[in-house]
């Protein structure tokens, strides 16, 4: 367990120290939600002086035997990942790109760190780079390969593929706010042992969002098997999953035309090309708000990626920082 602390000076009045708890396998595994539950509130109660509980990051992962990524992977994963980039190493998989393949093609990567990702990768070499393959055996050892008839059919000589999918907190606070059942009433869950029995429905959509096809119109036997086969503890089947947003349209929108046209002239000022300019708002978290104002003026991300070019050049005139 690692308790990860962000320490700041408030005033009296203003919320203080963030605090991350991370938490291993294998305190999971010994432990039912509640009870973890418990050791969590009184760990963050002798940090906090005040414990208000956010959220939740949840991880979610499948291993299994008797399957390779096949060559074609990347074209044939359904996603909204634009990005395609290739490295090499597998020993730390980072995941703060739109879609990435590592080690040869061992290790696929598609989705945003600040929202929610889908990894594919090579369980049995990352867990030997960190040293945690004893680990990892004994419980594959414990568990039964869906690809295979007999029980207990973990084959040493094979190599485990994994596929995880990484629910940021912001995405599984949509989910709390946004599920619902058939009387209205809300998921509203914001701690480990609340979200421990809806993983199933969070599974479900990780595996509906990023969709590995066979062919045209034809889910991949594997997403298939993996839909089947995969149960995270007790589903709360009764729950319709959909996620929570706040839409731009609550608000005039000054807020947004004021951030973008200080930008713009802090980009101007630091004589910045329009592409690093145009990425540097994509990247914020909060850029969907932005597109959907605007769009709500019938103006697409063409007309916004114009509209900042133009405004950045005015820049450049206004102040002479050309050449």
């Amino acid at each position: 367990m690692i308790l990860l602390i962000k320490n700041y000076n408030v005033k009296a009045d203003s919320p203080g120290p963030h605090l991350k708890i991370e938490v291993s396998p294998h305190l999971i595994e010994q432990h039912s939600p509640k009870q973890l539950q418990q050791i969590l509130d009184e760990l963050a109660g002798q940090v906090l002086a005040a414990l208000e509980i956010t959220q939740c990051v949840v991880h979610l992962a499948v291993d299994f035997q008797g399957w390779t990524p096949p060559a074609d992977l990347v074209p044939r994963m359904r996603c909204k990942s634009r990005n395609v980039r290739e490295f090499d190493g597998i020993g730390s998989i980072i995941f703060d790109e739109m879609a990435a393949s590592y080690s040869r093609r061992q290790s696929f990567l598609f989705g945003s760190a600040a929202a929610l990702q889908c990894a594919i990768y090579n369980k049995t070499k990352q867990a030997k780079a960190v040293d945690k393959l004893d680990y990892w055996e004994n419980r594959w050892r414990d568990g039964d390969n869906p690809f295979e008839d007999e029980i207990g059919n973990y084959d040493p000589k094979l190599d485990v593929y994994r596929v995880e999918f990484r629910f940021h907190h912001s995405v599984v606070e949509q989910f709390a706010q946004g599920s619902h059942n058939s009387s209205g009433e809300i998921l509203n869950s914001c701690n480990y042992a609340e979200l421990a029995t809806p993983l199933q429905g969070l599974y479900a959509y990780g595996l509906d969002t990023f969709k590995l096809l066979h062919r045209v119109a034809y889910t991949d036997p594997l997403w298939t098997i993996l839909r089947s086969e995969t149960r995270f503890l007790a589903p709360v089947d009764r729950f319709v999953y959909r996620r929570y947003y706040k839409t731009a349209r609550g608000f005039s929108g000054k807020n947004i035309e004021l951030e973008l046209g200080s930008a713009i002239t802090l980009f101007a000022r630091n004589r910045m090309d329009f592409a690093s300019c145009w990425a540097a708002p994509k990247s914020l978290p909060v850029f969907h708000l932005v597109e959907e104002y605007y769009r709500e003026k019938g103006r697409p991300q063409t007309w916004l990626k114009k509209h900042l070019a133009k405004k950045l050049e005015e820049r450049y005139v206004r102040y002479g920082l050309r050449g």
